[in-house]
């Protein structure tokens, strides 16, 4: 139960003096809680929009001490200070109890004077440090925790390595009508571990509203997109309501057995590994996962932030996509595929991804369809970081972008069977292929040109309207 707006300055230094003395010598879980009061207030409830018309951002920092925060008095076995660390004041919560209970900082934005707002993108982010080895969550809520507690909840997990900044980032589609909070928290910390947190961050983007503009397309305005669909990968575990995860299975054109155990989820980050396996009836083993039957979209745009495993030289037959198919017709597009190299195609840029669009995947001669490079010539191996691939489709055609930046299109006008071939919702296919009769196989003898294992790292999928 946190304070109100006119309780929050009073008592917060006695309260926090009471909580150290008591620290020593009580026993029993760790759990620490505290309430942030933006220092620029909203409209009141009452007179809150029913729609956000514009984007928000706020800012919490430690730079006046404890001015704004409120210990929790049921917050028996913790210390709470503002310390300095990297010329950033810091909030630091110490357990002192045994192992196995939560540490936890509850940031409360301004629930006493702004509700969450419909169709409203919120994303949180901070920087996290601890003592020990530890998984830190955070979550954006909406709604008390009083009764049931929050209504609807979006979460991000990370690993922490000890006395190390790390920065943790969650983002959440509101219901609206609820008070928004923040909670960051370590689950079964050892003996002495702290959390210590930097300056948060928390902004909204609109949902769009009729005559803003957004009639004619997600393209031309970051605020018209609705986020229909994600996965931010932050439970620990692939979410089985959103993916069909393959196992035992194969497709008919490479070298690699698919199993649901080369997929997983840790550290905030989703993983396909492909790795050398004799256990099955192929050499290789590599996981696939997709949307049939739990989520495809018409029209709108679709974004994945991920790490390819096709290094230059080192990844030959390695070959990672993310691409979506025609739920009942024949239609694919491929907003990234890669073939890592070398391969057998002399003039092929492996170290750059495609991206394509094909007529009819059911032909097996010289199908039609639309394809280029989504990089530049001269470009460093997008296998040597983070990138964001993503792809827009209206009814007059379909945009590809690697970074934000446009780096291809295939428009309705230009492509007779266009219209035809898109024209059902489209599912999403996550995969990492071993070999392939074009780009070539791994080669037995070289052994050392098809480097395992093979991460496909993929930090998020979103999905916009």
């Amino acid at each position: 139960m946190f304070a109100t707006s006119s309780t929050r300055a009073r008592g917060t230094r006695d309260r926090a003096t009471a909580i150290r003395a008591r620290a020593a010598l009580a026993l029993g879980a760790v759990l620490v809680a505290a309430a942030v009061l933006v220092p620029t207030a909203p409209p009141s409830v009452a007179d809150s929009p029913t729609r956000a018309s514009a984007a928000w951002a706020t800012e919490v920092t430690f730079d006046e001490g404890l001015r704004w925060w409120v210990v929790n008095p049921r917050a028996e076995f913790s210390t709470f200070r503002s310390d300095s660390a990297g010329g950033q004041r810091v909030g630091k919560l110490e357990a002192r109890a045994s192992g196995g209970d939560t540490i936890e900082v509850r940031t409360l934005i301004s629930a006493l004077a702004r509700t969450s707002v419909d169709g409203e993108q919120v994303t949180a982010e901070t920087r996290v440090r601890t003592h020990q080895r530890s998984r830190v969550v955070m979550e954006v809520n909406e709604g008390r925790y009083e009764g049931d507690g929050p209504r609807a909840t979006s979460r991000k997990a990370l690993d922490v390595q000890p006395h190390t900044w790390t920065t943790i980032r969650a983002t959440h589609v509101a219901e609206g009508g609820e008070p928004l909070t923040v909670r960051l928290k370590i689950d079964d910390p050892g003996v002495g571990d702290e959390l210590q947190v930097s300056k948060l961050t928390v902004s909204g983007q609109p949902a769009p509203t009729s005559g803003d503009g957004c009639a004619q397309g997600i393209r031309s305005d970051r605020s018209c997109r609705v986020l229909t669909w994600s996965d931010e990968f932050g439970d620990g575990r692939v979410d089985t309501d959103k993916w069909r995860v393959r196992d035992q299975t194969s497709l008919s054109y490479d070298m690699a057995r698919i199993y649901a155990r080369n997929v997983t989820e840790g550290n905030g980050v989703l993983r396909i590994q492909a790795r050398r396996d004799l256990s099955g009836s192929r050499p290789y083993s590599t996981g696939y996962l997709d949307t049939i039957g739990t989520f495809s979209q018409k029209y709108g745009r679709w974004e994945m932030r991920a790490k390819l495993p096709t290094v230059p030289g080192r990844s030959r037959g390695v070959w990672p996509a993310f691409w979506l198919r025609n739920d009942d017709g024949l239609g694919e597009s491929d907003i990234m595929e890669a073939y890592g190299g070398p391969t057998d195609q002399p003039d092929f840029r492996h170290e750059s991804y495609t991206w394509t669009i094909h007529e009819d995947t059911t032909k097996q001669v010289s199908p039609a369809k639309v394809t280029g490079y989504g990089t530049p010539e001269g470009s460093p191996p997008v296998s040597s970081g983070w990138h964001v691939y993503a792809m827009e489709w209206t009814p007059e055609g379909m945009w590809f972008y690697f970074d934000d930046q446009l780096v291809g299109k295939a428009l309705a006008s230009d492509v007779k069977w266009f219209a035809k071939t898109f024209d059902e919702p489209m599912n999403i296919r996550l995969n990492l292929q071993i070999g392939s009769e074009w780009a070539g196989f791994p080669l037995a003898n070289r052994p050392e040109l098809t480097a395992m294992p093979a991460n496909y790292d993929i930090d998020y999928i979103r999905v916009y309207r």
